[in-house]
C-alpha cells in the first residue's frame, strides 16, 4: 500500500468498525479507503481518492462522487462542463 493518505488502526485480531477481518486480507470501505489486516493484527488503510491539484480555482470547483470515490472538476459557469484535471495527489 503506497499512498500519501494512509493511516494505521491499532487493533486486536483485526477488528475494524465492528467487523473481523482475517490476517493478510484486504477490503474496501464505504468511506473510500482500502484496508489491510497486517501480520501483527494492525489494520492499515489508505484512501482510494485521488485529489486534483493545480486547477483553475477561479473557473472550476471540485465535486466529490462517493459512489465512484472520485472528484470531478466542474465549470463554475456551467455544471454540465467538466474542467481538465492536469494533476492529482493519490
Amino acid at each position: 500500500m503506497c499512498n500519501a493518505q494512509c493511516f494505521m488502526v491499532p487493533a486486536t485480531g483485526c477488528y475494524y468498525k465492528g467487523r473481523f477481518h482475517v490476517v493478510k486480507s484486504s477490503w474496501n470501505t464505504t468511506d473510500c479507503n482500502t484496508c489491510q489486516c497486517l501480520d501483527n493484527a494492525v489494520v492499515a488503510c489508505c484512501s482510494r481518492v485521488a485529489i486534483p491539484t493545480n486547477f483553475d480555482t477561479k473557473n472550476c470547483h471540485l465535486v466529490f462522487d462517493k459512489g465512484s470515490c472520485s472528484y470531478k472538476l466542474i465549470s463554475n459557469k456551467d455544471p454540465k462542463i467538466k474542467c481538465e484535471i492536469t494533476s492529482a495527489v493519490e
